[in-house]
């Protein structure tokens, strides 16, 4: 069976129909591409090989860390008990930590900084409209 992908734009034609000259193709394509502008045929960001390593690395780093520690242990909670090997838990102690983390780091930097950005998104109109309005003394006029 042949390819048709997003080059051809165009089915089989024994369906004889062609989804390009759709308009309900067009705007579905041009919603997409506005959701997820990824710059169709261009070659990937030279980040993204190196993310996909080291996500596998971690990924191999953790079965290893699964697997050379097999011993079963209960962790006492207070309420709750669990009961997994030593792998399993401490990759788990790993996860929260990191989701802990990653929430202190968002309260405590990311929305000050968007309630900065939005505040100053809202002045920054009115302070165009100030400045068009008096005159700039900065440079002498020749």
């Amino acid at each position: 069976m042949a390819f048709f992908g997003r080059r051809s734009g165009m089915l089989p034609a024994s369906v004889g129909f062609d989804p390009s000259s759709s308009i309900v193709w067009r705007h579905t394509l041009a919603a997409f591409q506005l959701r997820f502008p990824s710059h169709f045929g261009e070659p990937p960001h030279p980040m993204r090989p190196l993310r996909a390593l080291a996500a596998f690395l971690f990924l191999i780093a953790g079965v290893v860390l699964g697997a050379l520690n097999p011993t079963p242990v209960m962790v006492d909670l207070g309420l709750v008990h669990l009961r997994a090997g030593l792998g399993v838990i401490l990759l788990c102690a790993l996860l929260v930590g990191v989701l802990v983390g990653g929430l202190a780091m968002t309260a405590s930097v990311v929305l000050p900084l968007r309630r900065e950005l939005r505040r100053r998104r809202k002045t920054e109109p009115e302070r165009g409209q100030t400045d068009a309005s008096t005159p700039d003394f900065s440079s002498p006029e020749p």
